[in-house]
């Protein structure tokens, strides 16, 4: 690897070899040893070392040195970490898949078909081409592999690519695929199989996988790609012969090869493609030799280097090239002389062909190629094309060759000269990029200045990366990463809010789905340079976070760029890469904080806050990107460092959250997704991902180190009930309540193929078999059903419950399956491909229906664990109970941990972590706002995951202990709001039965919450006193001191639980009651009189049925008004208004229509204007029960007991004024609030 002067190993190597010169100084100094006779006095040396730490040395103790050695010593083994870390293939693997989305599409496709390469020369290469020409057309499926396999160089991908065009002409290609080490989208064994589906799918469309199915096997396991991609499509071709072609397979990253080879050899083994064969072309590295000669008979190897007819091949192209040349021209002489250098190599010939056209004084450069010591390889010919295309005698010109260079290397995909000359145009003197690249044409393919450079062979990519070899002219990853996370990062400052200009005046933010084309737009309007660093600067920023100048440019970044960027990202439908990508730069700053360089805590509270955020909005994201500049934003926490940085600057367009938004509690993921109860949940078996059913129809799947929403799929027909994960982790299994089973990809959630309906009716209960081959299906009608994994054909069933089967889990090793039903018993059945499934000779009764079973890992312990209104603990070969528990409410989950040693069940709304004995409890979970109806733990036992009636899952801690309640909110959903008529107060009834006062302008709670009863409230006008329902009329309430009864106005109710709102008039004279009799809806109104005093009267002076609608009076208090109706209070009896214009005028008094709220698209919104000029959407995690409006501000009751204000005032003033500040009015100055 060539050296780097700036890399992050360098610092620590140097203290740590201080450290030991300053040890080794004081042992000499304490011993009086002169380091000419070091060797004699060698035991006083070991004697030093054996007593470091224990005694005093020049006033310093052994143990100083010690401790500071050690201390060096974790500072360099760090620093290595981090830098063997970014050598690693993966990591680019998946930060780049992010910019293979983003718009640089075609260079997937170019480098795939290998296109650097030209096809062979007329009348070269006849003799290898005869023989793979005579394999092809041979009616023998053996060989079914032709494989050239050589030393770089020897023109094998020019073979390849010869053959590939020539069976394109004649129709006998099926696909090919040119890896190439380092480039996006070529360099995986993950890349190939959906390249060839898409080709297949163009020239077999009758047979080919469907795009939806290509993308949603794009993360799947190598061997499951080439199966269902490649194999299964191919196996049912009957037209013969047909060859895909694979060259550079050396090229593919090491640790994906060997599967990809080992897949491909069992196939041709087993002879699943009778009427295909395979050409493919290599280096023999020694894992792919080894696969190939094992193979034997399967695989025709052949070499060309030394092949006689290979070396006749070079001497006639050689021959060819010097004839194009023009004066003077080339001798036979000096073409025999050339090919006897070349020796058999092609790209020798090539690049020495190449530096001859290029050659000013062509004579004296075949001298200096035949009589050099330095031209006796490759090396020396790359070597100089180097010194051709600089004077490597200037430094300056030197150093930007290796800049350009090391931009071509390093970067995730191939790079235009017109986006590496961006990148490069803040250093001076200008770099020229055009004229490097043009010189540099032996070495480099490219065409127009907008067109990706490629390396033309892959050795001069080993050359230029090993400092042996190259030289002055050596290359670092590190400092090409360098290079382009400071350009990138310096390229981010060009993103300004709406890139894609999508905002239209005086119309709220668009949806996504709602602009046309809009890939297209943000290739026509964000540069490729511009697109490359939004996508790859984090993948360059990783390895070098030891910069100053890197790390500088992110804080930057972070408080200037940050949601222009989250817009792009969002736009391009990646949100969840972005969140991938943030975590794996949060891991990286705090590895760096244990070296204590330029890596601040700041720097990883950013990565926390931004991922908050995201997680909150991603679903939002998808929904409109430019929300981040405004719901997001509003409804972020405000000690968040994004929303401290940038709700200033854009604050005079949005509404203001007294009190700010709540954190979320720390050691809990919400995962907000669903619009319905959230039944079922399964981790994947490598604990990376999350799969969550709903009531609502859809599958979510959920990455759970960062919360990231990786897919969704809504079903919609008929709710999902519960899920399951393969053990191979490849698929999911879902069951419905229509009966059906739908088997998804584990990797990103797609549907795989037609759901299968064995009919037997609403699926409550799924369980995947531990080898994979089976699931088993619990049924509402109580039958147990076992199908198989693959075809969903029924194996065995049993009808021995009685009632619904509600859980189902098969043990460790498969051998028995465990059933929970609501017939009050839990059975264990013995499992058998040949007999079914067999009911054990005891089962296990409860009191009440069986909703969940678990069994015990631990292999001292058999024990089930079964749960009802109490939960037992069996002993499961002799069916006793083991342990007997009350519980506080119904039991819906249970799961062991996979240690074995704690026992997890949900009751109620809360969860409770146990001992495995059942007797003592660790701790619990509290934050869901309904009951608990799924719980699963991660492989690794660390977290734990629960879904719930209120929407959400969330993920835990497993070590996390007690939440406690909050005492300033209600225990209940919020189901009654009331303003009082100055605004300055709210009054609220939750569920948990209690009153609370809120103040309006800090959000904060002023007095309760205190127990009254459940119904509609309305504040009096004199703001001291509130109204609610009573058995007995409305009751009112002293708001002093205290919140306290005091009188009864004596209204008769017919049915006071049927009360639906209750508002008082301005001048507290009337009071208006909505109510529901039977299924239809009727408006009274009473007049007050001596309502202080002991025995208020009231009269009922209107009774009139209503449609849905909000009841409200007029400021003059003369007039009532609901559902598009008005009625005069000062007529006996109350008149309704029938002046259309008069009553148009009193409605808009009554019931101004600037603010509304409302549910679309799947949220809660609150809109500005009528037609709307602003909306702001709630986020999922604010679960809107109940509203009301006031003065422009808006209250939110939610689920989980809180009350949120929206102050829309300002904004509301601004409509009537008819002046509304577009949301995106930004200027530069705004960008750093405060700097």
């Amino acid at each position: 690897m060539a050296p780097d002067p700036d890399s992050p190993i360098l610092a620590p190597l140097r203290a740590y070899s201080l450290e030991l010169e300053r040890m080794f100084r004081a042992l000499l100094e304490e011993q009086r040893i002169q380091e000419s006779n070091l060797a004699a006095k060698f035991q006083p040396v070991k004697d030093f070392l054996r007593r470091a730490g224990a005694v005093k040395t020049g006033g310093e103790s052994g143990g100083g040195y010690s401790a500071r050695l050690n201390d060096a010593m974790n500072q360099l083994m760090v620093s290595l970490t981090i830098y063997m870390g970014f050598t690693m293939h993966s990591i680019n693997q998946k930060l780049s898949l992010i910019e293979a989305k983003l718009g640089n599409t075609e260079v997937q496709s170019v480098t795939a078909q290998g296109v650097q390469h030209h096809e062979c020369l007329p009348q070269t290469r006849t003799e290898i081409l005869g023989e793979i020409e005579a394999w092809l057309n041979s009616s023998s499926s053996y060989p079914s592999v032709f494989c050239l396999g050589d030393t770089a160089g020897t023109g094998k991908s020019t073979i390849a690519n010869h053959v590939a065009r020539e069976w394109q002409r004649r129709g006998c290609l099926i696909a090919r695929f040119f890896f190439s080490r380092g480039n996006t989208g070529v360099s995986t064994a993950y890349d190939l199989s959906p390249h060839f589906a898409r080709t297949i799918r163009k020239r077999f469309p009758h047979i080919a996988k469907s795009n939806d199915d290509i993308q949603a096997l794009s993360t799947a396991s190598v061997e499951e790609q080439w199966l269902e991609l490649v194999v299964e499509p191919l196996s049912s071709l009957t037209e013969r012969p047909l060859v895909m072609v694979i060259d550079g397979l050396d090229q593919c990253s090491e640790d994906s090869r060997q599967v990809l080879l080992s897949c491909i050899l069992e196939t041709f083994e087993s002879n699943e493609l009778p009427n295909v064969k395979l050409f493919l072309t290599t280096r023999l590295e020694s894992d792919i030799k080894r696969l190939l000669v094992d193979a034997g008979d399967l695989v025709r190897l052949e070499s060309l280097q030394q092949h006689e007819a290979n070396l006749k091949d070079v001497s006639h192209y050689i021959r060819h090239r010097f004839s194009k040349m023009p004066a003077p021209i080339m001798t036979e002489q000096d073409a025999r002389s050339l090919e006897k250098r070349a020796n058999g190599l092609f790209i020798f010939a090539s690049t020495a062909c190449n530096l001859l056209e290029r050659s000013f004084n062509r004579t004296e450069m075949l001298k200096r190629i035949l009589t050099s010591d330095g031209f006796t390889s490759l090396d020396g010919l790359y070597a100089e094309v180097l010194r051709r295309a600089v004077d490597v005698d200037d430094r300056s010109s030197l150093n930007s060759l290796r800049k350009v260079l090391a931009i071509i290397i390093t970067a995730t995909s191939p790079l235009s000269v017109d986006t590496i000359t961006r990148f490069l145009s803040p250093i001076r003197p200008p770099i020229p990029v055009a004229s490097i690249v043009d010189k540099l044409a032996s070495v480099l393919s490219t065409g127009a200045s907008h067109d990706p450079i490629h390396i033309l062979h892959p050795t001069f990519r080993e050359f230029l990366l090993h400092v042996k070899r190259s030289g002055q002219f050596a290359v670092s990853l590190h400092v090409g990463h360098s290079i382009l996370a400071v350009a990138s990062l310096q390229m981010l400052n060009e993103l300004r809010p709406d890139v894609c200009r999508l905002v239209k005046p005086n119309a709220p933010l668009p949806l996504n789905k709602a602009v046309e084309n809009l890939s297209s737009r943000i290739d026509e309007l964000v540069s490729p340079a511009l697109q490359y660093a939004s996508a790859n600067w984090a993948a360059h920023a990783l390895p070098v976070l030891h910069k100053v100048e890197v790390c500088d440019l992110m804080r930057q970044f972070f408080k200037k760029r940050l949601l222009q960027w989250i817009e792009v990202v969002a736009l391009s439908g990646k949100t969840a890469e972005l969140m991938r990508m943030l975590y794996q730069l949060q891991s990286g700053i705090e590895t760096r904080l244990q070296l204590h360089n330029c890596a601040h805590d700041t720097d990883k509270q950013w990565c926390i806050d931004i991922l908050d955020f995201l997680r909150r909005n991603q679903s939002l994201m998808q929904l409109s990107a430019l929300h981040v500049y405004s719901s997001a934003l509003v409804f972020t926490a405000s000690n968040s460092l994004v929303y401290q940085h940038y709700h200033p600057v854009f604050r005079t367009s949005l509404p203001f959250v007294p009190g700010g938004v709540a954190s979320r509690a720390s050691g809990q993921t919400v995962l907000h997704g669903h619009h319905g109860d959230v039944t079922g949940v399964a981790f994947s078996p490598d604990g990376t991902l999350l799969a969550t059913t709903s009531s609502d129809g859809s599958l979510l799947l959920w990455g759970t180190e960062t919360g990231a929403l990786v897919s969704t799929y809504h079903e919609q027909d008929s709710a999902l009930l519960c899920v399951t994960y393969s053990p191979d982790g490849s698929a999911v299994i879902s069951g419905a309540r229509d009966g059906s089973i739908q088997k998804w990809n584990g990797h990103n959630g797609d549907r795989v193929g037609s759901a299968w309906d064995p009919n037997h009716g609403p699926i409550l209960a799924v369980a995947w078999s531990p080898d994979g081959t089976r699931v088993a299906l619990g049924t509402e009608a109580g039958n147990i059903v076992e199908i198989d994994a693959d075809t969903g054909d029924t194996i065995g069933s049993s009808a021995e419950h009685t009632g619904a089967v509600n859980a189902l889990v098969y043990s460790k090793g498969g051998r028995f399956l465990a059933s929970a039903s609501s017939d009050t018993t839990v059975r264990i059945w013995n499992t058998s491909l040949k007999k079914g499934l067999v009911s054990r000779p005891h089962f296990f009764s409860h009191r009440s229906a069986v909703q969940f079973i678990a069994l015990s890992p631990s292999p001292t312990r058999k024990h089930l664990a079964s749960c009802a209104d109490v939960f037992h603990i069996w002993n499961i070969d002799n069916g006793e109970e083991f342990f007997r528990g009350e519980l506080t409410g119904i039991c819906k989950s249970l799961v062991y941990s996979p240690d074995g040693n704690k026992l997890l069940m949900g009751s109620g709304n809360d969860i409770i972590q146990r001992d495995a004995t059942g007797g003592v409890n660790k701790n619990s979970f509290i934050g869901h706002t309904d009951e608990v109806l799924s719980l699963a733990y991660s492989p690794t036992g660390k977290s734990i995951v629960s879904t719930s009636r209120d929407k959400t899952a969330r993920i835990w801690k497993a070590t996390q202990g007690k939440n406690a309640a909050s005492l300033t909110k209600h225990q209940g959903r919020v189901q009654y709001l009331a303003f009082s008529s100055d605004g300055t107060s709210l009054a609220s009834i939750a569920s948990d039965e209690t009153l609370a006062i809120w103040n309006v302008k800090d959000g904060t709670l002023k007095k309760g919450p205190i127990p009254a009863s459940l119904s509609p409230i309305a504040f009096h006008p004199d703001g001291k006193r509130v109204a609610l329902i009573s058995s007995n009329g409305v009751q009112l309430w002293t708001v002093g001191a205290s919140l306290k009864k005091s009188s009864l106005l004596p209204i008769k109710l017919d049915n006071p639980a049927n009360i639906n709102a209750i508002t008082f008039s301005p001048n507290g004279q009337y009071i208006a009651v909505k109510e529901t009799i039977q299924f239809t809806r009727e408006l009274s109104v009473w007049k007050l009189s001596r309502v202080d005093s002991k025995s208020p009267a009231v009269e009922r002076i209107l009774r009139v049925p209503v449609e849905e609608g909000s009841v409200a009076f007029h400021k003059t208090s003369r007039y009532v008004c609901c559902s598009g109706y008005a009625w005069d209070l000062n007529e006996t009896p109350a008149e309704c208004i029938s002046f259309q214009k008069d009553l148009d005028e009193i409605l808009l008094d009554a019931l101004p229509s600037s603010l509304h709220y409302q549910r679309d698209h799947g949220f809660n919104w609150i809109e500005l204007g009528s037609p709307p000029l602003h909306s702001f959407a709630i986020p999922h995690e604010i679960d809107v029960f109940s509203n009301a409006i006031r003065n422009g501000i808006i209250a939110l009751g939610t689920s989980d007991g809180r009350v949120v204000f929206v102050d829309c005032s300002v904004l509301a003033a601004g409509l009537t004024r008819r002046r509304s500040r577009s949301l995106l009015n930004y200027s530069e100055r705004d960008a750093v609030p405060g700097q």
